[in-house]
């Protein structure tokens, strides 16, 4: 099994990062509707960070052993794996992230976003989870912990908004679309709903 997928448009130097929730979501609906949207407009990859009722590998972390630091190693792997393979050389990277993988998303920019300056970095975040929310959530709620020690520790040491902050500060362009926005629900289910993301991410 291929726990990653990698579209390669050979005609654009762009590519985009489609993840969704905790596990990157590699099969989910939305992730496969993004991608058959944005392939005309640049390489396209997705990526599996752990087990989920639509994908499962014994290679890969169940959900509650999951890490962010795992997290970041799969996403230097595959992107270094898709730009080398294909002898590829993109110099705009767009992060699309779903829910949990928003928190993702933006904590893995923050690390790398200095490294390559002729690289465009964006990022778009299509109803962000909120880490703050997360861990109020845990504290009320024990019981329905699905998540790491390591996992809840990061999110106790890292704000996201400040990043935000940071990060555009530094000419990454961010844009955040939520679910009630568009009058679709947290999944963003349906043809036309999906269609116009695939459209906000276009015109980043």
């Amino acid at each position: 099994m291929n726990n990653f997928n990698f579209l390669n448009n050979e005609t654009e130097d762009k590519l985009y990062i489609i993840t969704s929730g905790l596990s990157g979501g590699k099969d989910e609906g939305l992730v496969k509707d993004l991608s058959s949207s944005l392939i005309k407009s640049g390489s396209v990859l997705n990526i599996q960070f752990c087990n989920d009722p639509f994908y499962k590998d014994e290679k890969l972390e169940e959900v509650d052993r999951l890490t962010f630091e795992y997290c970041f190693k799969r996403l230097d792997r595959e992107i270094e794996s898709s730009t080398k393979n294909h002898k590829r050389n993109f110099n705009e990277i767009i992060f699309v992230g779903h829910s949990f993988s928003a928190l993702i998303s933006i904590y893995y920019l923050y690390r790398i976003f200095k490294n390559k300056k002729d690289v465009l970095y964006k990022l778009t975040l299509l109803d962000k989870s909120s880490s703050v929310d997360i861990l109020k959530f845990i504290k009320t709620d024990q019981k329905d912990i699905i998540l790491s020690s390591r996992l809840i520790k990061y999110l106790e040491n890292n704000n996201e908004v400040e990043m935000l902050k940071k990060l555009e500060n530094n000419g990454v362009k961010i844009k955040c679309t939520e679910s009630d926005e568009l009058g679709a629900n947290h999944e963003f289910e349906g043809r036309e709903i999906r269609s116009r993301i695939a459209e906000i991410i276009k015109k980043m």
